[in-house]
């Protein structure tokens, strides 16, 4: 992993705190390569010669100024993870009680809709039978008429028998 890349934050590329930058130029390019692997033997004898303590004890402090730069980003990373779990949290909460509410609205609807409908279908109805009860009014009112005639047929057919 190459310095500059180790150099931009998460954020699209745009430059780090300029004590990231600062702690990455004290560390020797070797350890910043892409192919850095220490196992590997020319890497190794390159990074920790035999016998030169000076610079056991210089990688020691580049590992030091690395691991005090890591604890710092992880703290303020942490602050933030926990400030969006916290968030998301409040939105989950937020969520429950939209979704619970809305389930309360569809009920409200439900039995608005039965309401309305069924006085609507009952007036419906009503409107039908008055309808069909006219019309039988009508009809009961010709037969009566009718009857009424029949009778005063029979009257003057009784009536025209008897004078002759």
């Amino acid at each position: 992993m190459g310095a500059a890349r180790l150099a931009e934050s998460e954020d699209g590329g745009a430059p780090a705190s300029s004590d990231l930058v600062a702690c990455l130029r004290e560390v020797p390019a070797l350890f910043l390569k892409e192919d850095f692997a220490l196992e590997d033997g020319p890497t190794f004898k390159a990074a920790c010669p035999l016998g030169d303590d000076a610079l056991q004890e210089r990688l020691g402090q580049h590992l030091d100024v690395v691991e005090a730069h890591l604890v710092r980003e992880i703290a303020r990373r942490s602050e933030s993870f926990y400030e969006a779990q916290g968030r998301l949290a409040g939105l989950d909460g937020e969520i429950v009680a939209a979704v619970g509410r809305i389930r309360e609205l569809r009920d409200v609807v439900r039995v608005l809709t039965g309401n309305l409908v069924g006085a609507a279908r009952q007036v419906q109805e009503l409107n039908a039978m008055r309808g069909n009860l006219v019309a039988l009014q009508q009809k009961l009112t010709v037969i009566l008429y009718v009857s009424q005639a029949l009778a005063a047929l029979k009257l003057v057919f009784i009536g025209i028998f008897a004078f002759h």
